[in-house]
């Protein structure tokens, strides 16, 4: 299976296409297509999202259709079932808006370790809220734990509201998704 090694930079976040496990670092507009986010990508990372999308239409073309290459600065991704082309340039600085108003890209975190998420949902402390943090819970299973959080007025799309974390406790959030996600595949 495809693997690179892609570490964020400043200012970037990982992102994955909807029902897909690999992760890619890039950076996030303000805007939103469709209440998705628009990733811009660096060269080295369309490069190695070039490779991915080839290599999981070489693996399974019916649920795979499109292919892409480089030709000099500029990344096509053929849509083999309509036949049409996405050329895709870099904007002014220099990165790519894969798949903006077609994909649907989420908001993720790379692959995480499993002991190293024992070792943080283990530590309970990172819990307690602060002065003007209330408990949120994401309620998967009913069992979730509730984490400290600041409230948002600005509601999402869901209008479930959009909790602002510390980052010691956004570790923690991210640390048991991940070990929810490794316990129940493919249903988070």
């Amino acid at each position: 299976m495809f693997t690179p090694n892609l570490t964020a930079t400043d200012g970037d976040v990982y992102v994955a296409l909807a029902d897909t496990t690999q992760t890619f670092p890039a950076t996030i507009e303000n805007e939103r297509w469709n209440g998705f986010a628009v990733p811009r990508f660096r060269r080295t990372v369309a490069e190695a999202i070039a490779l991915w999308l080839n290599t999981m239409h070489d693996h399974d073309p019916d649920e795979w259709p499109d292919t892409a290459t480089f030709d000099g600065d500029v990344l096509t991704v053929l849509e083999t079932e309509e036949h049409r082309p996405d050329r895709i340039e870099p904007d002014e600085n220099n990165r790519y808006a894969i798949g903006y108003r077609g994909w649907c890209w989420e908001l993720t975190a790379p692959p995480t370790d499993p002991q190293a998420d024992a070792g943080l949902l283990a530590d309970s402390a990172q819990l307690v809220p602060e002065d003007d943090e209330i408990l949120v819970t994401i309620n998967i299973d009913g069992t979730d734990p509730a984490f400290p959080a600041l409230a948002s007025e600005i509601h999402g799309w869901s209008r479930a509201g959009c909790p602002r974390f510390r980052r010691t406790v956004a570790e923690v959030v991210v640390a048991w998704i991940s070990d929810t996600a490794r316990k129940y595949p493919g249903r988070i």
